[in-house]
């Protein structure tokens, strides 16, 4: 009910969230450890099953690649980030 601000929310296949082809259109996203969703103001838009992304809607060029990049970054905590050393993150 609020604006499109925008706003890209990345979860896991596995969170309980996950809906996809249940609620919203498209096949169901397996439940697995790997596999990521993408939405983009509440609406997926793209899906990582394993190594493969899937663009449920197409995004425009300057989007494409954030729309991945999403979809593969994770947020490292700050606590982690001195045992992982410089530049690996």
């Amino acid at each position: 009910k609020k604006p499109k601000s925008g706003e890209l929310l990345t979860i896991s296949a596995t969170d309980p969230i996950n809906l996809t082809g249940i609620i919203t259109p498209g096949g169901r996203v397996p439940a697995m450890i790997n596999n990521r969703i993408l939405y983009l103001d509440g609406e997926p838009v793209a899906v990582k099953n394993g190594k493969e992304i899937t663009f449920i809607k197409t995004p425009d060029k300057s989007h494409k690649w954030v729309w991945q990049n999403a979809l593969v970054q994770r947020e490292i905590s700050p606590k982690l980030k001195p045992y992982l050393g410089k530049g690996i993150y």
